[in-house]
């Protein structure tokens, strides 16, 4: 009798649990799938970071081509004053085109941000020929200060009055200056930040430089209310940036104040670009 009933409790027992099983099972392809995903999940994220790595080391390629192409022909050129209009002659055999190219490839670097700061930094000390600028006090320009001057237009565009709502004829610059050790140790501190929030720093640090500042040789006009208008115009701005969200543009390679063929004149037999217009 006993093995009578514990024989039935088996079967209601069995048909209970099939009972049960034949609920769930409708959950079983989603257990498989769940098994699937968290056995794939470590060689999903693995490929993941390979791919991001393949494109960081794509993009600093990148990078590297376009500031070997800032390198020009090592060529000199004579400087003359004449009636109070300094001009240089240009060698026959300076490449244009190359000229060109090198402000097109200032311009790329630019668009590229933050990402070309590690190359632009190593190149600091990169003192290969680039070309002469348009201005007559300064003589030719080597590719590591055009690599710093990139880095400056982006973050602190400000100075050369990027969208600005005044004219700044000067502001305190608040970043490393010809030092590639200081650049790095700059970058280290940094890297984290968006530009935006880097702007909003040296846009803040030039207004607190300019309130203890003494009358620079720069300004002809009375100090006093220049600064106050300087101020104003930077507080102007920082405040924009911090409305906004996004960060200020920086004027690209075709203002970098580089020679320019279509301002060269013939006069006498020779290539002449004029700095001072008659």
């Amino acid at each position: 009798m006993r093995s009578t009933c514990c024989q039935s409790s088996d079967i209601r027992k069995n048909a209970f649990m099939n009972r049960i099983i034949g609920k769930l099972s409708f959950l079983l392809p989603y257990c498989v799938v769940a098994v699937v995903v968290i056995a794939a999940w470590p060689i999903c994220q693995a490929a993941r970071g390979e791919e991001a790595a393949r494109k960081d080391r794509e993009k600093t390629e990148v990078v590297r081509r376009l500031i070997e192409g800032l390198g020009n022909k090592d060529v000199k050129m004579k400087g003359w004053i004449d009636s109070s209009r300094p001009y240089l002659i240009i060698p026959k055999t300076f490449d244009w085109e190359l000229q060109k190219h090198i402000g097109e490839n200032v311009e790329k670097l630019v668009a590229m941000g933050m990402d070309a700061f590690p190359e632009l930094i190593a190149h600091l000390d990169d003192q290969r020929f680039c070309g002469y600028w348009e201005t007559a006090e300064v003589g030719p320009i080597h590719v590591g200060p055009i690599c710093e001057e990139i880095m400056e237009r982006q973050v602190e565009p400000f100075h050369y009055d990027v969208h600005a709502p005044i004219i700044i004829a000067w502001v305190p610059q608040t970043l490393p200056r010809g030092k590639k050790t200081d650049w790095e140790a700059w970058w280290k501190k940094n890297k984290d930040k968006s530009l935006r929030e880097l702007q909003i720093e040296a846009g803040e640090a030039s207004i607190r430089i300019l309130k203890h500042a003494k009358q620079p040789n720069a300004i002809d006009e009375d100090f006093d209310s220049w600064r106050a208008r300087q101020i104003k115009g930077l507080e102007r701005m920082v405040g924009k940036l911090k409305r906004s969200k996004r960060p200020m543009p920086a004027r690209s390679g075709q203002d970098l104040h580089l020679l320019r063929q279509d301002y060269v004149q013939r006069v006498g037999g020779e290539d002449r670009y004029y700095f001072v217009s008659p």
